[in-house]
């Protein structure tokens, strides 16, 4: 973790690594004991990954333009991705560039990314967003967002709503 700073530029970093825990739910024929949870009608069960040796890095730069804020950050680990007939060990990369403008009670953010694990699956996406301060505690806000995955290797296995944001 650091900060550099020249002239009016402010540059944030971090670099980091270790592990990345967490779970998809996905829509798979659930096995006798697992306990199932109904979501809009469609059965999901819940599916961890852990990301080894992961290593990344934060970029934020404090622009000469005031409340200007870009950054950029990304990682790569390896990912053992599991189905229910595959194991797969495989390298995972993540790149996310994002932007943020405030100025006065204005808001204005937007972040875009991108992962992939060696074409086995593709997740891009990202959200704009701008807000407004009507008083210390509330905003209005307006925000858009989208997801793309692309279950490459397994074009079947993705078939509940995450597969329909496309429509």
């Amino acid at each position: 973790t650091g900060l550099a700073r020249r002239g009016q530029w402010e540059l944030q970093y971090d670099v980091y690594g270790g592990e990345i825990d967490g779970d998809y739910a996905l829509p798979l024929p659930p096995p006798a004991t697992q306990v199932v949870v109904d979501l809009n009608g469609t059965s999901f069960r819940n599916i961890g990954f852990r990301y080894r040796n992961v290593i990344g890095g934060r970029l934020q730069a404090s622009t000469p333009l005031e409340g200007l804020l870009i950054g950029a950050s990304a990682y790569r680990a390896q990912d053992d991705f599991v189905t229910t007939t595959s194991h797969y060990k495989v390298n995972r990369t993540v790149i996310i560039g994002s932007a943020e403008y405030a100025r006065g009670p204005a808001v204005v953010r937007a972040e875009w990314g991108r992962g992939d694990s060696e074409n086995l699956h593709v997740h891009e996406g990202g959200y704009a967003e701008a807000s407004w301060r009507v008083t210390p505690k509330w905003q209005l806000a307006a925000r858009y967002d989208t997801l793309e995955f692309d279950p490459i290797a397994f074009p079947n296995s993705f078939l509940g709503p995450l597969s329909q944001l496309k429509e």
